[in-house]
């Protein structure tokens, strides 16, 4: 008889604790996760990025007595904030006094460049110095590389040594940087750390299934492009690796005109080797979407 009020559903109050008790977990969780990747790129950062400057400051010296130098342009990680030590490309434009070096091909410059180091860069630290179809890279033994491309500056427009034929062919260094700029703008600042955090789970990959660092970056701003999902590294880093096993199947565009596509060197549309690519990449972020706490994460990246 009556006794309506006052019901209670213990089954139900048990199993909504539980509910309550793993979302608990799992934010504490993310907490950790995200304090360890944050932790992560302060050591990134605070590598030595002087060095860099030194190694370009030691090659000015050396090329000045070659070649007459308007003035020196990063390229690369290092002016987009991406650079990673021993992870990322560096690169550099020298860029040539136009009327001094007019009737020069890009192989002589290089060719200039490759004899002047050779000759006057103190090989203290230097492992090799190589020369290639549009630089000249110094390898030191501290696993920095940097590479020395010859430009020369007409107005507003910037030329570099043309891959594909001996000449020059005008680029927009600065295009992609643009581009990375407002990207990260968008995403309020993730996009840039994602992107180091990145290149360094990929480095832990195979070599056949490593892709270069200027792909690495373009991959990054695409999947990352109209991101909705949680505002953490986390997220963000997870999402990178999900979508850019995708899109890494197709070639990307590259805005600055140095070249046709960025990771023209994965062939076409689908190849054999972008699969390959792919499949490191969809491991990488299965593996982390399995990995709960902060330890899959660390085994993923130290």
């Amino acid at each position: 008889m009556g006794g309506g009020g006052g019901r209670y559903f213990p089954k139900q109050s048990k199993s909504l604790a539980k509910l309550l008790q793993q979302a608990q977990q799992q934010q504490d969780a993310d907490i950790e996760i995200n304090d360890y990747l944050r932790g992560l790129l302060a050591k990134f950062n605070s590598r030595d990025v002087e060095k860099i400057g030194e190694y370009l400051d030691d090659l000015i010296k050396a090329l000045g007595s070659k070649v007459e130098i308007d003035k020196l342009n990063f390229g690369g990680s290092v002016a987009k904030h991406t650079y990673v030590d021993g992870l990322s490309d560096v690169d550099a434009l020298v860029v040539l006094d136009s009327d001094e070096h007019a009737g020069e091909s890009p192989q002589q410059l290089i060719d200039r460049f490759h004899q002047a180091l050779k000759t006057k860069l103190s090989r203290a630290k230097v492992e090799r110095i190589d020369k290639g179809k549009m630089a000249v890279t110094v390898a030191y033994e501290d696993g920095t590389e940097i590479q020395l491309l010859p430009a020369k500056k007409s107005g507003k427009e910037i030329s570099i040594p043309n891959p594909e034929r001996n000449g020059w062919k005008t680029v927009d260094p600065g295009a992609f940087r643009q581009k990375l700029t407002d990207a990260n703008e968008k995403l309020n600042g993730l996009l840039v750390p994602t992107i180091k955090l990145f290149k360094a789970a990929v480095a832990g990959l195979p070599e056949q299934q490593q892709i270069s660092g200027y792909h690495a970056e373009a991959l990054c701003v695409k999947s990352l492009a109209g991101y909705q999902g949680a505002p953490t590294l986390r997220g963000t880093v997870q999402h990178a690796l999900e979508q850019g096993a995708q899109n890494v199947m197709s070639p990307i565009a590259d805005i600055t005109g140095q070249s046709g596509h960025i990771d023209e060197y994965l062939g076409s549309a689908g190849s054999t080797q972008r699969m390959v690519v792919s499949n490191g990449l969809y491991g990488l972020a299965r593996r982390l979407k399995n990995a709960p706490t902060t330890a899959g994460w660390k085994s993923t990246f130290d």
